[in-house]
């Protein structure tokens, strides 16, 4: 059963070579912007995204 209040929520893993635009794709996506500069990512970093689709809450943590 469903409640009007869920938020449903995903989890998507991007994993490539270095250099290949991973942190860059992840933040043109949730944050639209467009970092010309380059700065390696040292470990892991996180963003979600929240939006809706169908009318309901959706979270996509990537």
């Amino acid at each position: 059963m469903f409640l009007k209040n869920d938020i449903y929520m995903s989890k998507a893993v991007v994993v490539g070579d270095l250099n290949v635009g991973k942190t860059c794709l992840i933040n043109r996506f949730c944050k639209d912007v467009f970092e010309r500069d380059y700065k390696a990512t040292i470990g892991v970093d996180f963003e979600i995204e929240r939006f809706e689709m169908s009318g309901l809450p959706f979270s996509l943590q990537m």
